[in-house]
């Protein structure tokens, strides 16, 4: 569904399909199916569609276990989509990482901008920025418009600060969603998730069974600037294993979520 043009932080532009030092072989980029625990919210088809979101979280603690053989890999992050039904859709994620991802990175902590969508490869993301346990964050995505330069629809940024740093570290990145997965349909918003892959204990999570990563200051605008109140669904995958401690609480301006 993307169309996939790309505008890099040094200016330069590149449509999906062709060589990126951001896509590598064996990446794997955050995906629904993954998805450990959630909340989310759906706007109703006659509401005004997201025009920003963000929240800030804390870097947590380190797993106490991490191995660059076991393909232990943790993404953290709020997001934006077409709905809750748009599996294989475009979806923009400002994302804490922790793990090695297709050879690359490691048992530290890192952050980066994606935007996943229908297509080959699939996904597109920013070059990782280490960050450190106890850092802030702040993710935010937000509508920016038709591109002056090139008069073209539905760009978004896709933007993650290190608030605890100076000079500030950044990662964002902008892109070019489809008509469809653009402007006009971003209703699915996620205050906040914690995807996992290739976890066999506890103790490969922050905490073991007494972690939690929480979503707080949740800001949200709809396309004419009008502050939207979300009412959060919690969602735990069911049938996982290990089972440590996954659930949470939530109101109109936080996530928490505990693992």
């Amino acid at each position: 569904m993307g169309n996939g043009t790309v505008l890099n932080t040094d200016g330069s532009r590149q449509q999906i399909g062709n060589s990126c030092k951001s896509w590598q072989s064996g990446v794997q980029p955050p995906t629904i199916s993954s998805w450990v625990e959630d909340a989310y919210d759906t706007l109703g088809s006659g509401s005004n569609p997201v025009g920003s979101s963000s929240a800030y979280w804390t870097v947590p603690p380190a797993p106490s276990t991490c191995s660059s053989s076991s393909g232990q890999l943790l993404f953290f992050f709020n997001g934006l989509e077409v709905d809750q039904y748009d599996t294989a859709g475009e979806l923009l994620q400002p994302v804490l990482a922790h793990g090695y991802n297709g050879g690359n990175y490691g048992c530290y902590y890192y952050m980066q901008a994606w935007y996943v969508y229908t297509g080959s490869p699939g996904y597109i993301a920013t070059t990782g920025v280490t960050v450190s346990s106890g850092d802030t964050l702040w993710g935010y995505m937000a509508y920016i418009g038709t591109n002056p330069n090139t008069s073209t629809c539905c760009w978004w940024e896709i933007k993650l600060l290190d608030t605890s740093t100076n000079p500030q570290l950044i990662t964002y990145e902008y892109v070019q969603t489809s008509a469809y997965g653009g402007y006009s349909a971003m209703r699915e918003i996620y205050g906040g998730v914690l995807e996992a892959y290739s976890v066999s204990s506890c103790t490969d999570l922050p905490g073991g069974s007494s972690g939690s990563t929480d979503f707080t200051s949740q800001y949200i605008l709809d396309t004419s600037g009008t502050q939207i109140t979300p009412s959060w669904t919690g969602v735990v995958t069911s049938g996982l294993s290990p089972q440590c401690g996954y659930g949470g609480s939530f109101g109109s301006t936080y996530v928490d979520l505990t693992y």
